[in-house]
């Protein structure tokens, strides 16, 4: 007896296509490590072992917080110092013009210049009333509603203050009376402010950072700005009873006062132009963080090109082999084997 054993065309055909099937798996995960530079199982490669991925995605996760936080903070910082800039960019203009009219402009010229106060008012007030994302930025830590009402009830509320007063000195008195009363006085910041004096925000920028600022129109540099506009609003008022000369008593007031407010608010956004690049530092600390950890994370994680390339490669070569050795015997026949 002879000892033969063959492979049944069924058998053959079901090895085949385990192959087949093993082959273009093998094939679509390796395209995907090629396209994407990633290992496709990268337990196997760590032996089962990712605490050490783990850890690294962490700290890039925690940086990627603090980074978006980060940003948001220098949005909100800009914010303030663009809202400051419009303020300053017309009071050190308006205020020297004001004080230099008190002292040589004619009637006409007071007038005139008069006309300039509501609108001026007006500009700071919306300046101060400027919010981001609806968030307010410079009512303290009330951040759902503006600082300050409509210019209407502010000019109302000082036009009470004033009442009784005669001279130029006595409204600049009962002005700041009004305007430096602590909270709980029943001044301004009562009966017209609707935010408070706490920090607008406080937002940690990288580990151990926390950007924030201070600064509120509670601030003295903008109350000073505010009683100047207010007494330059009041002395332009064209229906008012002024003299001439009680009109430039009144101008040298504001004058003063916005000037005055005006260098203040200078020193006021140098520190806060010190928070800006505090938070500038902090993006290009927490950036070059992520950097770093990325290439380490990667290390652990990346496929190397060439050789997933060249297994791609054979793969493939293995699949065309058995499409063609597939072919090659679904031609044969009893004819051509016994030629």
């Amino acid at each position: 007896m002879s000892n033969y054993s063959s492979v049944s065309d069924l058998s053959r055909a079901f090895h085949t296509r385990l192959a087949n099937n093993f082959l273009n798996k093998k094939i679509e995960v390796l395209s995907k490590e090629v396209s994407t530079g990633i290992r496709a199982d990268i337990a196997s490669h760590l032996g089962g072992d990712l605490s050490i991925i783990t850890q690294l995605e962490d700290k890039i996760s925690r940086l990627t917080i603090l980074n978006k936080n980060a940003h948001h903070a220098e949005l909100l910082l800009t914010s303030v110092q663009d809202s400051l800039q419009a303020i300053q960019d017309k009071s050190s203009k308006l205020g020297p013009s004001i004080l230099a009219a008190s002292t040589s402009g004619t009637a006409d010229q007071i007038d005139i210049l008069g006309t300039q106060a509501m609108e001026f008012l007006s500009s700071v007030i919306s300046s101060l009333n400027t919010s981001i994302s609806g968030r307010s930025l410079f009512g303290g830590s009330i951040t759902s509603t503006s600082p300050f009402p409509t210019l209407d009830q502010i000019i109302a509320g000082a036009r009470l203050t004033i009442s009784g007063a005669t001279t130029a000195s006595d409204i600049d008195s009962a002005l700041s009376s009004w305007l430096d009363a602590p909270f709980g006085d029943g001044g301004f910041f009562d009966n017209v402010y609707q935010g408070n004096e706490q920090a607008p925000f406080k937002i940690p920028v990288s580990p151990g950072q926390t950007a924030s600022i201070n600064f509120t129109a509670h601030n003295q540099s903008i109350r000073d700005i505010i009683k100047g506009a207010l007494i330059f609003t009041i002395a332009g008022d064209s229906s008012s009873s002024f003299s001439v000369d009680d009109k430039k008593q009144l101008f040298r007031h504001a004058g003063l006062n916005i000037i005055n407010g005006n260098d203040r608010l200078s020193v006021e956004r140098a520190s806060i132009g010190a928070a800006q690049e505090t938070v500038a530092k902090a993006i290009l600390k927490n950036e070059s963080e992520m950097t770093t950890l990325a290439i380490s994370r990667n290390k652990f994680i990346s496929a190397d090109p060439f050789e997933t390339a060249l297994a791609l490669k054979e793969a493939e070569s293995g699949l065309k082999n058995i499409y063609t050795l597939t072919a090659r015997l679904s031609t044969l026949s009893l004819t051509d084997y016994l030629r």
